[in-house]
């Protein structure tokens, strides 16, 4: 599956977000297949590449925040 029209199609995040959350991680280290990614409320999506081994949130705005192995306490991906 496509990277790009995954994070597109199945999350809801437009491309010039997409491309923004992409420029931010460094397009060199975003595997084309493999990644895992949770969907929630708000237009946020929680990606992880898997050669990365770290979870990225990006909104619709295409603002991201990274995190190192696991989610904070209380976010969504912890529950």
């Amino acid at each position: 599956m496509d990277w790009n029209a995954f994070i597109r199609v199945y999350l809801q995040v437009p491309k010039k977000s997409l491309n923004t959350f992409i420029d931010k991680i460094g397009r060199e280290v975003i595997p084309t297949r493999y990644f895992d990614a949770k969907s929630f409320s708000g237009g946020v999506a929680l990606v992880r590449p898997t050669e990365l081994d770290r979870w990225f949130e990006i909104n619709k705005k295409g603002e991201c925040a990274e995190f190192c192995d696991e989610a904070p306490a209380g976010h969504p991906i912890t529950k």
